[in-house]
């Protein structure tokens, strides 16, 4: 019987070889977990830009309700705080999520 012998290019326990080959096949190469691992980055800084962009927007609601209950209560005679106010800071705030009001 005649053995072929493992590839210079195989790494021990995977097989991955290199693009020259007989053996590789695509998707399979020694470049592929570096190149997963870069992907993984973009899509971790593409979240990260994301989730930055949405706190953003989130503190910039959260701050016109608060503006409208400071303007609300800063004259002599106060008038009531707009009543979407309470509601928006709750959602914003995820508590009424977890009380289960909205739903």
């Amino acid at each position: 019987m005649h053995e072929t012998l493992p590839c210079t290019c195989a790494r021990v326990g995977k097989d991955l070889h290199s693009v020259d080959c007989p053996r590789y096949t695509p998707g399979h190469d020694l470049v592929s977990p570096q190149a997963e691992i870069e992907r993984l980055r973009a899509e971790w800084r593409r979240l990260r830009t994301e989730r930055d962009a949405l706190r953003d927007r989130l503190n910039r609601v959260l701050d016109i309700c608060d503006r409208e209950q400071r303007n609300a209560v800063r004259w002599e005679d106060p008038i009531p705080v707009p009543e979407w106010v309470a509601s928006v800071q709750r959602a914003a705030l995820g508590d009424d999520v977890k009380s289960g009001e909205g739903r």
